[in-house]
């Protein structure tokens, strides 16, 4: 390997690593740095708690502040004309005040005696300006890696399972030959491919060292860490309440260290956790023997043997686009690499690790099981040789039969008869042998379970449970739902969060706006729709100041919290919107709730456990601390909708709202009472389908009304529901059974758990439509 001067060395950790394993014949004084850390050192490096300085003096999501700190590097103290860079210039400017900028003076007094070599420094404006900065102090060289010329052969698969069985069966036949497992490698996978080799490793014997996966959201440990967080008063409170021995305590405990939050109230940094848990990898296992899976960047030996997967086009290699607040017009200007260098770049590391070693095998498929794909170029380019291999049997048997079986479905669907199966047939693959109902917990089991973790019980339990009880088991006895943070998730959160609000003492729409927007929105594409729903919500807020002052139901209540404790379970609910007021000892009320969604508002087969929603709350509401003992009269049940709504050009934008606005939902039968909350009930412009006929005085036929007898008998309802519900959940009754109303499947459309049920014809319950009131 090349000698180098002594001094500094620029390099990769990969050719650190290579390097220092070479023998040397004269001993030589070096100082290895990566490039990131070089430019720290030459310029300032930035503390990790400028992350949360900016956000909160910009009002900017973390990403977006992310992208910023990235490239404040890069700016000069000046005026760029533009306001992109001289937005840039204003957060350097305001991180140098709070003194987050960490110069490095004695490093450039160390340049000024050792000379410094850059290896394999990368083509364009950002290493020429890292130079530049450079040769004030020393002598500067550059070192390209010598590359080799080998020309790897390229092998064309149908499937991305045949793909992988073939990277298997090679690895397979190496090892059989005495191939040392740390001189294997894999590159180039994605989660399917992940997926498929964990199941053949396993069959065939043999051991991947896979990547850890990242977004610990999901997890027991953060869900109750950002529920301590809203709780407790301090830090140390927060760590006293959680697991010492969690696989994440101590990087959750370094992330507060470095992003210096110990004396934050707890309560501040929720989103921010929200935002570091996505990014947060599981804990993987180490391998002392295992095949590894490498990078682009990776040097390899001249010993070592790469199976490079999903050589395609658009992956092998992968393009990145212009994107994000800076364009590579304005990165040129500052000196940052541009997207076009950036591939280049990829492309030069991609070229260089596939012709290093004489042992590379590429592959690539022609189709997945939901898309079609083409060739990289670079085959073309390089003119490399493509042959089409069929994969060998008899080596796993497990995979074989799997191999078979889906040749089977395919001739069974489609008629087309693979000459494999032909050949060797279905020999004891037991094929449709499956028993996929679910089998009973143990009574033990489940008590350990509930004593551990008592029931809790809400509507959107009581959904899930009586759509289909397995989907109630998968979702919240084994916890495999996911945490969702999509963007739906955080606009609900941000309107809800704003409606709340709006009923304080000294609220101000814009600082609730400002706040809740730096809370929840992720990046830019968020800002445009939470601008959107910004201008929504300040129209629904002037929308119902105007009917709530018409109404005589003075009181309002906010994020109702009511909980109702029975002997077995814990019964509890939110109520967005309490409006009601007080007559002697009666008590009139309604109920609101908001919707950033589409659902349905029906009370059609109730009985059943459907459309409980609205009945839910109204149980909860006759359970209200404050109300006991007076006699109550709900007004209505309602759900108002918050959604960005498509308006029509041509017309008006506030009728249209409006009148997406209106309440929708069911009303007392007694016009006495309903006038208290809407005195335009005969032709109502606050609540929708509700109006009287002006020939006969009677609610017209469109009317959704309903009787306080109708109320009591669907609290009662409500009640009974929980109480079997209950009952059935703590004898481990989850059968798969989805409902079938009317001919229609109501449970499996949205269910993410359909690959794990199986379900079929014969698991099906099928349920009349049982209109709520004829």
């Amino acid at each position: 390997m090349q000698e180098f001067r002594e001094g500094y060395l620029i390099a990769s950790p990969a050719f650190k690593e290579r390097f220092l394993k070479r023998k040397q014949t004269t001993f030589k004084q070096y100082i290895f740095l990566t490039y990131e850390e070089l430019h720290q050192r030459l310029f300032f490096k930035i503390k990790p708690k400028a992350l949360l300085s900016v956000c909160d003096r910009y009002g900017f999501g973390y990403a977006l502040a992310e992208k910023y700190l990235e490239a404040i590097p890069y700016v000069e103290d000046t005026t760029y004309q533009d306001p992109t860079l001289d937005s840039l210039v204003s957060v350097y400017r305001f991180l140098k005040q709070q003194n987050d900028l960490v110069e490095d003076p004695l490093f450039l007094l160390r340049l000024k005696q050792y000379p410094v070599t850059l290896i394999d420094p990368a083509e364009g404006e950002q290493t020429e300006r890292l130079i530049r900065k450079l040769k004030q102090y020393t002598e500067v060289f550059t070192f390209s890696s010598s590359e080799h010329s080998y020309r790897p052969t390229v092998y064309e698969f149908a499937t991305m399972e045949e793909e992988c069985r073939f990277v298997v069966t090679e690895i397979h036949r190496l090892l059989q030959n005495g191939v040392d497992k740390n001189h294997i490698f894999l590159a180039g996978l994605d989660q399917m491919t992940v997926f498929i080799l964990k199941r053949l490793a396993n069959h065939y014997h043999f051991t991947i060292e896979f990547l850890p996966s990242f977004n610990i959201l999901s997890t027991d440990f953060a869900k109750r860490f950002l529920s301590l967080l809203k709780t407790e008063s301090s830090f140390n409170e927060v760590f006293a309440a959680l697991p010492a021995d969690s696989a994440f305590y101590d990087s959750v405990r370094l992330l507060v260290e470095t992003y210096e939050l110990t004396d934050m109230a707890p309560n501040q940094t929720v989103s921010f956790f929200e935002y570091q848990f996505k990014k947060m990898a599981y804990p993987s296992t180490r391998y002392q023997d295992a095949i590894r899976i490498i990078d682009t960047d990776s040097l390899l030996q001249q010993q070592d043997y790469l199976f490079y997967m999903g050589f395609n086009l658009g992956q092998a290699p992968l393009i990145r686009k212009e994107e994000g607040f800076l364009t590579d017009g304005l990165k040129k200007r500052i000196g940052m690499m541009t997207s076009s260098e950036e591939n280049k770049q990829t492309v030069h590391h991609l070229k260089r690790l596939i012709q290093s070693i004489p042992q590379v095998v590429l592959t690539y498929k022609k189709a997945s099981s939901t898309e079609t794909f083409l060739p990289s170029f670079l085959i073309q380019e390089l003119q490399l040789e493509v042959k089409r291999p069929s994969v060998c049997y008899g080596i796993a048997q497990k995979e074989d039969q799997l191999r078979l079986s889906c040749y089977y479905d395919a001739y069974l669907k489609y008629g087309s008869l693979h000459p494999d199966l032909k050949r060797y047939g279905l020999q004891d693959a037991s094929y449709q042998a499956f028993d996929h109902r679910y089998r009973p917990l143990s009574p033990s089991l489940l008590s350990t379970h509930f004593q551990k973790k008592p029931l809790k019980l809400a509507y959107s339990n009581l959904k899930l449970y009586y759509a289909c009880p397995f989907r109630y088991y998968a979702d919240r006895i084994l916890n495999l739902n996911a945490f969702s943070s999509e963007l739906p998730t955080r606009l609900g959160t941000f309107a809800h969060a704003v409606l709340e609000e709006s009923y304080t003492e000294d609220f101000d729409f814009s600082k609730s706006v400002k706040k809740n927007k730096v809370r929840y929105a992720v990046d830019r594409k968020d800002g445009f729709f939470f601008d959107r729903m910004e201008e929504v919500l300040k129209k629904l807020l002037a929308f119902n100041q105007k009917k709530e002052a018409a109404s005589q139901l003075k009181t309002i209540r906010t994020e109702q919290h009511i909980v109702i404790e029975k002997d077995n379970y814990l019964f509890e609910g939110y109520i967005d919107k309490l409006m009601y007021t007080q007559i002697d000892d009666e008590i009139y009320a309604v109920l609101i709730d908001y919707k950033t969604g589409k659902d349905v508002l029906s009370l059609d087969n109730v009985e059943d456990g459907f459309h409980l929603q609205l009945p839910a709350y109204m149980y909860l509401l006759s359970c209200y601390e404050p109300f006991q003992g007076k006699k109550l009269h709900i007004i209505g049940i309602y759900l108002q909708k918050v959604n960005l709504v498509v308006l029509d050009p041509s017309l008006d934008d506030s009728p249209q709202l409006e009148k997406s606005f209106k309440l929708q939902g069911y009303s007392l039968a007694d016009p006495s009472l309903l006038s208290l909350f809407d005195p335009s009930y005969s032709d109502s412009d606050y609540i929708q389908s509700l109006g009287l006929s002006k020939t006969t005085n009677s609610f017209k036929s469109y009317s959704k009304i309903f009787t306080e007898e109708d109320q009591n008998n669907l609290i009662a309802l409500v009640k009974r529901l929980i109480e079997e519900a209950s009952c059935q959940i703590h004898q481990g009754k989850f059968p798969i059974a989805p409902k079938i109303i009317d001919g229609k499947n109501e449970s499996c459309a949205f269910c993410d758990y359909k690959d794990l049920c199986f379900s079929t014809v014969g698991d099906w319950v099928e349920l009349p439509k049982k209109p709520f009131k004829e």
